[in-house]
């Protein structure tokens, strides 16, 4: 059931804001081969998941599989690191469903405008806002997290080069040494 759940939060994402991974500095480093060969080992539990919560996007992936194959594995790729990232953190995923469904909710407001009176517009109208507005604040949130994240990297960073700089000659000289000094093979 966990797994369910994860899989539905997989598809909030397109109401985050940002990058998958949480920023750019969390994004999975490794060559793309290696991570489509992760991905290639997860691939019949992924479309599993996804084809019993979303059959709309498997036929996607199904698609892309047939026409783009790679862009079926960066897809893949995609879905497997969402998956990772609400096992990882529970709030983001909470807040990831939230988000969808205020998503969902904006459109069904919209969904038949032009039928509607000018009454039932403006009733309408009103209530969108108040989503809209109760979702720009949570993306709001969610893009001061990652500028929070960032910014204690930079930190850390800039607490690096500052140590790095206070030990420069001993680095240097200890660079030097390795080059220098030949191993005796005995």
């Amino acid at each position: 059931m966990r797994a369910l759940t994860l899989l539905a939060l997989l598809f909030a994402i397109p109401a985050l804001a940002g990058p998958p991974g949480g920023g750019p500095g969390d994004r999975d480093r490794r060559p793309v081969l290696e991570l489509i060969e992760d991905v290639k080992e997860r691939e019949l539990q992924i479309l599993t998941l996804v084809k019993e919560n979303d059959p709309g996007r498997y036929e996607q992936l199904m698609q892309a599989k047939e026409d783009d194959e790679r862009s079926y594995w960066r897809q893949m790729i995609h879905v497997a690191r969402m998956v990772e990232r609400f096992q990882g953190d529970p709030e983001y995923a909470k807040r990831a469903l939230e988000m969808r469904e205020l998503q969902r909710r904006v459109k069904e407001l919209a969904k038949g405008w032009a039928h509607k009176n000018a009454q039932e517009q403006k009733a309408a109208r009103a209530e969108m806002e108040g989503v809209v507005a109760e979702l720009f604040e949570m993306k709001q949130a969610e893009r001061r997290e990652r500028l929070a994240e960032l910014q204690a990297k930079i930190s850390e960073l800039e607490n690096d080069i500052a140590e790095r700089d206070k030990t420069k000659k001993a680095k240097i000289d200890e660079y030097l040494e390795q080059m220098i000094v030949e191993k005796v093979d005995l």
